[in-house]
């Protein structure tokens, strides 16, 4: 009677574990990664993602995203986005839990954005609920909030300074009031985005709040706190890349030195290496961890144009941010950011590195450790290992 017991306590417990196994999304049939990899353009892979995710849900769609290899062409940012649309659809706000690590950012922007897309001012109390719990701390507060600044900004029809007002009062000073400044960001990033969900209301929004005149506004209007304006100066790039060149005689970085202090001139020429990065490696942000020396030699080259010590050293700083921490992955991408510090001139390669050790050491995480200090020059391991 007891070996009966023993028995049915055990399939029971096969039983649990293979429903808990089957619903995270783990069995993942092959003719649907198959769909997704012979895709042969973006839109025929978001079609067919889209597609899996109204079938078979949003949820197990993200674990075929996650096996599915991808051509170069294919943007898995974008995919994201599209499947986290259909998520929130299916399951609102709680679908935010589906969100797997390597598509966490695109798929919790788009339920946040969702959210505030359907049901307005209303759902804010719900997703401060939502974004506090993250089980992923910190970084996923982060992310939850950033979505929650491309639902607000389209929400109120690409108002800046409404959308900026907001923001700020979801900061606490118990997290140094990272809330603002993450849906500071995803509202900019909404603004500036080329996926734009209202085009009605953002066109001429774009033409009131980005004045020629002054190619860096609205970065330093009075609606925008000095905390928030990194944030701001985070995505200019992104429009005055477009407006000037890459390659243009008036290169986009001279509109840097129109900043009135070294300060917004550095958060100007960082946002341009970060631009430089995504711009010379991939437009999705997935891929940044994917490089090679040609394209950091690439990016380094496009960081001389400053023609400016301060200007080439912060433009490197943002390449190496984004290098490092790109991707939306908790884990940093040491050797490609090594490579790239190895890869400038001697008068930006000691602050390169030292900027490394900075901003490895800046974000406490699970995959941050003191073997980081032995991928470096010998010259370097001695400092780096005092922190």
């Amino acid at each position: 009677m007891r070996g009966i017991k023993i028995f049915f306590v055990i399939l029971v417990l096969f039983l649990i574990w293979d429903i808990v196994f089957r619903q995270q999304g783990r069995h993942v049939d092959a003719s649907d990664i198959n769909m997704l990899q012979i895709a042969g353009s973006q839109e025929a892979a978001t079609s067919t993602a889209t597609t899996i995710a109204r079938k078979k849900g949003g949820r197990y769609a993200f674990y075929v995203l996650r096996a599915a290899k991808f051509s170069s062409g294919i943007n898995k940012h974008k995919l994201g986005h599209a499947v986290g649309a259909v998520l929130f659809q299916q399951e609102g706000l709680a679908g935010i839990t589906a969100c797997v690590d390597e598509y966490r950012n695109s798929c919790s922007h788009a339920v946040v954005a969702g959210a505030m897309t359907q049901e307005g001012q209303a759902v804010i109390p719900k997703l401060v609920a939502v974004c506090d719990r993250s089980k992923e701390g910190l970084p996923g507060i982060s992310r939850c909030y950033h979505g929650v600044g491309h639902g607000v900004m389209v929400n109120f029809g690409y108002d800046f300074p409404k959308t900026m007002n907001l923001c700020i009062a979801l900061g606490t000073r118990e997290r140094n009031y990272v809330e603002s400044a993450e849906c500071m960001g995803g509202a900019f990033m909404e603004f500036v985005s080329k996926d734009i969900h209202d085009e009605k209301t953002h066109t001429p929004a774009l033409k009131q709040y980005f004045d020629v005149v002054d190619p860096l506004y609205p970065c330093r209007e009075a609606f925008i706190p000095r905390y928030l304006r990194e944030h701001c100066f985070h995505y200019v790039p992104q429009l005055l890349v477009t407006r000037a060149g890459l390659e243009g005689k008036d290169k986009p970085t001279a509109y840097c030195s129109s900043g009135v202090n070294d300060e917004e001139k550095k958060f100007c020429y960082r946002a341009f290496g970060t631009q430089f990065t995504l711009t010379g490696i991939t437009e999705d942000i997935m891929e940044v961890r994917e490089t090679d020396h040609v394209r950091l030699a690439s990016i380094v080259r496009q960081c001389t144009l400053t023609q400016s010590v301060q200007g080439n050293q912060a433009c490197i700083e943002g390449a190496l941010e984004t290098i490092l921490w790109g991707g939306g992955k908790e884990a940093p991408n040491v050797d490609v950011a090594v490579a790239l510090c190895k890869a400038v001139d001697d008068q930006t390669r000691d602050g390169c590195f030292r900027y490394l050790i900075e901003s490895y050491f800046r974000r406490p995480g699970k995959y941050v450790s003191k073997r980081f200090c032995q991928t470096l020059p010998v010259e370097y391991q001695l400092p780096c290992g005092k922190n």
